[in-house]
């Protein structure tokens, strides 16, 4: 989901067609049109893209992987190949982990804000077993080595031990503190091993739900850089924190599995002032500041353990006496997850290394267990790794990142076999090509991604640097389209069909926020945003106000990417740019409730007023495809069209019951599409000013050039949907 708290009040993305001259319908007189009653659209009509990846594995018979993530299905992959293999259809919950049975016949799936884990046949897609037992939301699960037993763990702190084939719970474990890496089942299901967030691994015996060992030395580990959030791996934007229920008091029973009548065996009480002051002071995010075991593992024969930290050691450990054998690596700065060679003799541990330029260290080494000797190293992810893991011959190594990539590796060398570039990042704005038939949605780090409208393929994508785009913009051609970055004040400039770069637009004030394409295409405007925390201190601190001096909208040549012209504004930045039908003049509406017009060649300005009221600022606003009218929505949810000569009011329409954060109008001026600031979305019909449709969104959409079709972020992040809202009788 789209963090609005890092967007101004208006996302407004300009006109995404282009602004193409069409004669508008003929205004109708002063009035206040009585609002007819909206339908309420409640499905889109299709989605695009798979969603934001959270996770890969191999499959047991190692000719194909899978990948989950936002949607709610298990892709899978010919390993070979890359190319799709079929799909494990869910019900639409967004997918945490999923791990496959030894046999590969079934998988076992968690969802985000489920208590409720479900094995599901991988033919079929059907459920055979749903395991229920958490009271919180399930992270991670596992089949035991012989397939008999399963494993869940949770955010409500307790690992839960199931039979496989009845979906029974056989034993509960429970813990103190937030089980804060993955749980691990020993080959043989005798044993499991988890780690919490006071720095220790515990390992269980299943039969009792007894503890037999606890292993604390990562209490002790050195911090190996002065804690920055941005480093720590574990929890980064999938692994929030949720909140917990009341810790158990110590010496409380360990085993809930069992039938009410039946007593179990105390579990020893941990030591609570290694990990907090008190059960109601226990503050989930001071796991951030100490020493986390991150990621466990057992070795192939199930002699020996392995943990890692948040703080970048890696311990090897005797299952049967609980003693540690040796310490790895002061390579690191975190680990991320663990994996076992299939002989035992090499293991993988990922995270965030210490060497290396910022863009490359999310690693994984390949170690000898005997000597922890770095054998090899498997370098390309751009984020934090989510998985690593061994193919069933041990020949190769599949990982996935939060880069949205899982790569396959070759394991004796080192080298990258294949990289799955499916899943996608959170869509952050939308755009229909001038003529309708392509769509494209921006997407994180710089991408946008075209799409046809009607089979919902994908037809490319256009790359760059950027980090999260603000506006994509085509040109009136459709041949080029712009993607402006909300944070670097850039934008750059695509050729579609051949994906390159053509210009670079640098900004020396603001982030731009803004765009617009002339009429002929010759031409590109932009529009920038200044920060409400930078207003702010400007208003406590008004000596800061020269480092606004000149923060302006900028006129670029799109052939060349020259910047021509800039035109002072507001210190508060654009809220929307635009042309006038002929090219000659340039509209700019600031924060400050007026819409300056700018005559290109002589330089001459006019302006007009937008003002609403006192406290009503106008938040968004966009213009008539003839130059005659733009709609203006306010901070207190008002929508006024206004003449474009002399600003004067020709139609109020209803008002939104929040702040209206984005205006489109259609190709042919006949509707709008205005969405408030808490998602509300509704299409108008400019000439009667009467609502025809209503929904919900949660990042600002993009209109079809006929105001039939809708484009926005979906309902899980990296998903886009199309909305259908056909003219009405």
């Amino acid at each position: 989901m789209t963090d609005w708290s890092m967007f101004p009040k208006s996302r407004q993305t300009g006109t995404p067609c282009g602004w193409v001259p069409v004669a508008c319908a003929a205004l109708m007189a002063l009035c206040v049109a009585t609002p007819a009653e909206p339908v309420e659209l409640t499905e889109p009509e299709r989605l695009f893209g798979i969603g934001t990846l959270t996770g890969a594995t191999l499959h047991p018979g190692g000719e194909y992987f899978a990948t989950w993530g936002w949607r709610g299905i298990v892709y899978l992959w010919d390993a070979e190949t890359g190319e799709p293999a079929g799909e494990i259809p869910g019900e639409g919950d967004s997918i945490k982990h999923a791990a496959f049975s030894p046999d590969g016949d079934y998988v076992l799936i968690s969802m985000f804000w489920r208590d409720e884990a479900e094995i599901r046949d991988v033919e079929t897609g059907e459920v055979f077993r749903t395991l229920a037992g958490h009271t919180d939301w399930i992270r991670y699960g596992a089949f035991s080595a012989d397939g008999t037993r399963a494993i869940t763990m949770s955010t409500d702190r307790t690992a839960i031990i199931w039979d496989a084939d009845t979906g029974e719970a056989l034993q509960t474990l429970r813990h103190l503190d937030l089980i804060t890496g993955r749980v691990a089942l020993s080959p043989e299901g005798t044993h499991v091993l988890t780690s919490a967030g006071n720095g220790t691994a515990i390992l269980w015996d299943v039969e009792t739900g007894g503890k037999l060992h606890t292993m604390d030395a990562h209490k002790d580990d050195p911090d190996p850089f002065e804690f920055d959030r941005d480093y720590f791996g574990p929890f980064g934007s999938d692994e929030g924190m949720s909140s917990m229920p009341g810790e158990p008091a110590p010496g409380q029973e360990a085993n809930a599995g069992r039938a009410p009548d039946e007593t179990a065996e105390p579990a020893e009480a941990w030591d609570t002032n290694a990990f907090a002051d008190s059960e109601e002071s226990f503050d989930p995010m001071s796991l951030l500041s100490r020493p986390v075991v991150t990621a466990v593992a057992f070795s192939p024969d199930g002699e020996y353990l392995l943990t890692g930290s948040s703080r970048g050691t890696v311990r090897l450990w005797n299952a049967q006496t609980g003693e540690e054998v040796r310490k790895f690596t002061d390579e690191m700065y975190s680990i991320d997850t663990l994996a076992f060679s299939p002989s035992g003799g090499q293991f993988l541990a990922a995270g965030l290394r210490r060497d290396g330029e910022p863009a490359t260290r999310n690693q994984v080494l390949l170690l000898d267990t005997e000597t922890g000797e770095v054998l090899r190293t498997f370098k390309g992810h751009a984020r934090g790794i989510l998985t690593a893991t061994f193919s069933p011959d041990g020949k190769r190594v599949l990982t996935s990142s939060r880069d949205q990539t899982a790569r396959v590796w070759d394991a004796e060398t080192g080298g990258e076999l294949l990289a799955n570039r499916a899943h996608t990042d959170d869509v952050t704005v939308t755009a229909f090509s001038p003529d309708g038939t392509t769509a494209a949605t921006g997407q994180g780090r710089g991408t946008a991604i075209l799409w046809d409208k009607e089979s919902g393929e994908e037809l490319g994508r256009l790359l760059s640097d950027k980090m999260e785009l603000g506006a994509v913009v085509f040109s009136p051609c459709g041949k080029q389209l712009l993607g402006a970055d909300l944070f670097d004040r850039s934008a750059v400039l695509w050729d579609i069909s051949t994906g390159e770069i053509l210009h670079t637009l640098r900004s020396d004030w603001m982030p731009l926020i803004d765009a617009a394409f002339s009429p002929g295409g010759d031409l590109i405007l932009t529009g920038v945003w200044v920060h409400d925390d930078i207003i702010a201190q400007l208003d406590e601190q008004p000596a800061l106000l020269g480092m606004l001096h000149g923060v302006a909208a900028a006129l670029w040549d799109a052939e060349t990417g020259d910047r021509i012209d800039s035109f002072p504004t507001h210190r508060e930045g654009t809220v929307a740019v635009g042309f006038s039908p002929d090219g000659t003049e340039a509209y700019i509406a600031d924060r400050n409730d007026r819409v300056r017009i700018w005559r290109i060649a002589t330089d001459r300005r006019r302006g007009i007023s937008l003002f609403a009221g006192r406290n009503a600022s106008v938040t968004a606003c966009a213009f008539a495809p003839d130059g005659s009218w733009v709609l203006a929505g306010s901070e207190d949810g008002s929508l006024r069209l206004r003449d474009m000569t002399d600003g004067s009011v020709i139609r109020t329409f209803p008002s939104h019951d929040e702040a209206v954060a984005y205006i489109h109008v259609s190709a042919d001026g006949s509707r709008a599409l205005t969405m408030d600031e808490w998602g509300t979305a509704i299409i108008w019909d400019i000439e009667t000013a009467e609502p025809e449709y209503t929904f919900r969104l949660t990042a600002p959409p993009a209109l079809s050039p006929c105001g039939e079709w809708i484009l926005a972020a979906g309902p899980a992040p990296g998903v886009s949907a199309l909305w259908h809202a056909p003219a009405r009788e």
